[in-house]
């Protein structure tokens, strides 16, 4: 019996792995008869090679987290991947401060996310926007233009996820171990390419919307330019975002950006016939590259009396928004030397920003005398910083005459800046004159102000901002007036 329960208990283990091994042949049977997952097929390099969103998508966040193991600080880009993650219909301006930190970190490893988010907002309400940035990015990232469709049309969806699925197997693939994101790496054909994409950037910064004036039916204009000029130098009248920064300038650049600016090794036969316009958009970055300590030929390009006008004049208004002390030498010499009106404008208004003395004054009085209308008012705007006492008999007659028309405003404000008695009659008499016959209320505004401005008088500065209508302001000339004569006998 104990035998037979021995033999028993054999048999059993038998069967046991017998059936044991049959589940094992038919699972492997069942396992090789089912068709595997569709691989993607081998780039070059035996690389995958996407071929729908799904698997580009997972290989461009595979390429990401490659990148990103050779970041010495990873955080900023894993910021940046969170913003563009987040960007949606409720949080749809993310995508302009991650498209600035891309292009500040200027890390590789960008490209992948870039690329990446450009499939996945094409079809969001603002994808056109958010693929113009990350576009743009790119472009500036990598120093070439990068052909990416635009995001219109119901299968916008689709045909960027078939523009990216090809941009990444024809240009990311096989460049992806050589391609450089550093200026000081890049090739002149390369470093030429951004600067020209940072000088249209910074166009759109300093064109304000006073700086917009100078396109207004006339060609150039001594007010348009005086703005253009301010919103460079007040970091508070800018009015948007950032357009570009520092962090995307390297010394390289410099050379190019003079050379926009005029600038030739072996200058001109004429260096005053120029027939381009002055490149003001080269003016901040020649300044932050003169910060940076990556622009010291400035000083000696803007004293070399052989070298092009408007290449002087852009380097003596870089080094004054760059903090150096600058002469008004220069401009004095182009103002009397060039003939192009642009240069002869920004010099009298750069002679208004060097404020240590009143030297330049007679040559400005001068240009309150020219033929040209524009001249003239660049003169008054550049008299405006520097106040000069010795205007003031060409200033009161223009207040008193009324005359020209484009130059009563600024000399009412002048005056103001100017101060003192003789001053303080011409604005009280204008003031009396708008009184007694009426007028332009928005002159009259200014004529307050001004009037302001000399007495020092806050309370009327408070109460004269904004809108208002004429009868409003002519109460406040009449009450300017009553002041005037009170502490006036």
């Amino acid at each position: 019996m104990h035998k037979l329960n021995d033999r028993t208990v054999g048999i059993e283990w038998l069967v046991g792995a017998a059936l044991f091994l049959g589940f094992l042949f038919a699972a492997s049977v069942a396992a090789v008869a089912q068709p595997a997952p569709p691989v993607p097929p081998a780039a070059p390099g035996n690389a995958p090679q996407p071929n729908d969103r799904k698997s580009l998508i997972q290989c461009l966040d595979n390429d990401f987290n490659d990148l990103l193991k050779a970041e010495a600080n990873p955080q900023p880009l894993r910021d940046v991947q969170r913003l563009m993650a987040q960007t949606d219909q409720k949080s749809h301006w993310n995508y302009i401060e991650a498209a600035a930190l891309i292009r500040r970190q200027r890390s590789k490893a960008a490209i992948p996310l870039l690329l990446k988010y450009m499939v996945e907002r094409a079809g969001d309400g603002d994808g056109g926007r958010i693929i113009a940035a990350y576009s743009g990015a790119l472009n500036l990232l990598v120093g070439q233009r990068i052909e990416i469709p635009e995001c219109q049309g119901p299968d916008r969806q689709a045909t960027m996820e078939k523009a990216v699925i090809k941009l990444y197997v024809d240009w990311w693939q096989p460049n992806k171990q050589t391609l450089t994101t550093d200026p000081a790496k890049m090739n002149d054909d390369r470093i030429k390419f951004v600067v020209s994409e940072l000088l249209r950037h910074s166009a759109r910064e300093i064109q304000g919307p006073g700086a917009r004036s100078q396109t207004d039916e006339r060609l150039v204009s001594g007010e348009g330019l005086f703005r253009t000029l301010e919103q460079m130098n007040n970091e508070h009248s800018r009015h948007g975002p950032r357009e570009w920064w520092k962090e995307e300038l390297d010394g390289s650049m410099t050379a190019v950006l003079l050379e926009q600016a005029g600038y030739r090794q072996k200058p001109p036969d004429n260096p005053h016939g120029g027939l381009a316009p002055v490149a003001l958009p080269a003016v901040p970055l020649l300044a932050a590259l003169r910060q940076m300590r990556k622009a010291p030929t400035l000083d000696k390009i803007a004293a070399d009396p052989k070298q092009d006008g408007a290449a002087r004049i852009i380097c003596i208004l870089a080094m004054h928004l760059a903090g150096d002390d600058i002469s008004y030498k220069v401009p004095l010499e182009l103002l009397d030397a060039d003939e192009r009106l642009d240069v002869r404008l920004l010099s009298l208004l750069a002679i208004g920003l060097y404020q240590r003395d009143q030297t330049p004054v007679p040559r400005l009085l001068k240009a309150l005398d020219d033929n040209n209308a524009e001249v003239r008012i660049a003169a008054l705007w550049a008299m405006r910083t520097l106040a000069p006492k010795a205007a003031l008999p060409k200033l009161i007659k223009i207040v008193n005459d009324q005359e020209p028309p484009e130059m009563v405003w600024l000399a009412t404000m002048t005056l103001g800046e100017i101060g003192g008695n003789d001053a303080g009659a011409a604005l009280v008499g204008a003031l009396e004159k708008y009184v007694k016959d009426g007028g332009d209320t928005s002159n009259l505004a200014r004529t307050l102000g001004a009037f302001a401005t000399l007495t020092g008088q806050r309370d009327m500065m408070v109460k004269i901002a904004g809108a208002h209508d004429p009868a409003f302001f002519m109460e406040q000339a009449r009450q300017a007036i009553a002041w005037w004569r009170a502490h006036h006998r």
